[in-house]
């Protein structure tokens, strides 16, 4: 996952991300990770590290969305400019949603984002 924006609410956190799937399919995808109130946010210092993490996720039929109804706010946080480019460049596509399987995050690799791709 190459982590690209990050904007949240109270105990959420959405995100659009570049996934990787188990066969090699590479697709953006909004991610949303929900989580209860004794617990806190993925560490923003770590995603900008710009890591490759692996996770668990959950499809969410409910949340799907174009590209170009992203919404990119004032407390959006970028942790790659390329993302949000290539997104912008086809607008029209459905970006699937994903619930993260939280106690399956794990980081895989630092600063590898590029290599990844």
């Amino acid at each position: 996952m190459s982590i690209s924006i990050h904007a949240g609410a109270q105990n959420q956190d959405t995100y659009l991300a570049e996934i990787v799937s188990k066969s090699g399919k590479h697709q953006f995808a909004k991610l949303v990770d929900v989580y209860p109130s004794d617990e806190s946010r993925i560490d923003l210092r770590v995603l900008k590290s710009l890591p490759l993490l692996k996770m668990k996720v959950v499809k969410k039929n409910f949340c799907d969305v174009k590209a170009n109804q992203i919404f990119f706010s004032n407390q959006s946080s970028f942790f790659d400019e390329e993302i949000k480019g290539e997104v912008a460049r086809d607008s029209s596509t459905v970006l699937p949603c994903y619930q993260i399987v939280r106690k399956s995050i794990r980081i895989i690799e630092k600063g590898s984002l590029q290599a990844s791709r």
